[in-house]
């Protein structure tokens, strides 16, 4: 038998299942041995990637996943951490949030700060509002309304941009206090 092509059967699709690994770092410190004879400490240390939280295991790649499932696919912190719990290691729900409350604070808001830069440029800004409720919020009751302004620049060609920003109200101050220039 002599080969003489092949045909397209079929395709199938395969999934991996989520899996967590840990990572460890180790740093290495060097001393200079001339120095150590005449007393001097003199050190050096190897380069390590920066955490991205300090302190922390958090890694971009696990963050992320944390902020997805929560904002994305509408998975409560609860039930991440029992999701967790079956991958087969303990991520308390507190510290979950506590990681995407830094990482808005110490990365993102700076993001957010010069889009809001940009839009305010365009010649054209679309706005509008929609209700919602927080739970914990000081000075306020759980069932007071509040909104969620949405902003966007119009189709100028130029990359579009689309910001959203709470208050608790929907008075036109909030919206003219977010579109001073």
């Amino acid at each position: 038998m002599e080969y003489m092509t092949e045909s397209f059967v079929r395709e199938e699709l395969r999934i991996t299942p989520a899996k967590v690994e840990r990572i460890h770092y180790y740093q290495e410190k060097w001393q200079c041995p001339e120095c150590r004879k005449d007393g001097d400490g003199i050190f050096a240390e190897s380069r390590i990637p920066a955490a991205l939280i300090p302190h922390s295991p958090a890694s971009p790649s696990m963050t992320v996943y944390v902020a997805m499932e929560k904002i994305g696919m509408a998975v409560p912190y609860y039930r991440q951490e029992f999701l967790m719990n079956q991958l087969g290691f303990t991520l308390p729900r507190e510290t979950m949030a506590n990681w995407i409350i830094y990482t808005a604070e110490n990365y993102f808001y700076l993001i957010y700060d010069r889009l809001h830069e940009e839009l305010l440029k365009r010649d054209l800004v679309h706005a509008d509002e929609t209700t919602c409720q927080v739970l914990r919020e000081k000075g306020r009751t759980a069932e007071q309304t509040s909104y969620m302004w949405l902003y966007a620049t119009g189709n100028d060609g130029l990359t579009p941009i689309v910001l959203y920003d709470y208050q608790p109200s929907r008075k036109g101050s909030c919206a003219q206090k977010f579109l001073e220039v």
